[in-house]
């Protein structure tokens, strides 16, 4: 889950993003009823450098974590979105414990709604992928 960690210590300390969801920053699925605006965020996959002489103390992952904005609106899935990655693109060091950690923003997602049966039941969705490298331990 290291990955995921990153990402989420990023989203829990921008003060932008935890004011719209406050503390509706779930993995996976969210539970059927929680209030929108919210983030679920998905590890999707990681990798290992691998060397040739594994002698080295750390080994350098790769990996890309799914963030979904679900929202109440349209303008507010956008403002969601762009909170979300303006917390962690390009950021870089040691976050959440793990050195040489950097993020990129990678994949965008399209628009997404859920129809409901009424206007209010509506939730509006997107996807920003993001590729999260560091060094961990061996």
């Amino acid at each position: 889950m290291t990955a995921e960690a990153i990402i989420v210590s990023l989203l829990k300390a921008d003060a932008t993003v935890t004011g719209l969801i406050g503390t509706r920053l779930k993995p996976s699925t969210l539970a059927q009823g929680l209030a929108h605006p919210a983030v679920v965020f998905d590890h999707i996959t990681t990798t290992t450098r691998h060397t040739l002489s594994t002698a080295e103390a750390v080994q350098r992952k790769r990996g890309r974590v799914q963030l979904t904005v679900l929202a109440a609106s349209y303008p507010q899935q956008k403002a969601l979105l762009k909170a979300c990655a303006d917390a962690c693109k390009y950021q870089r060091g040691t976050i959440a414990g793990f050195a040489n950690v950097s993020v990129l923003a990678d994949v965008e997602g399209p628009d997404m709604r859920s129809p409901g049966l009424k206007t209010a039941d509506e939730v509006y969705m997107q996807t920003l992928d993001f590729i999260v490298t560091w060094n961990e331990p061996r």
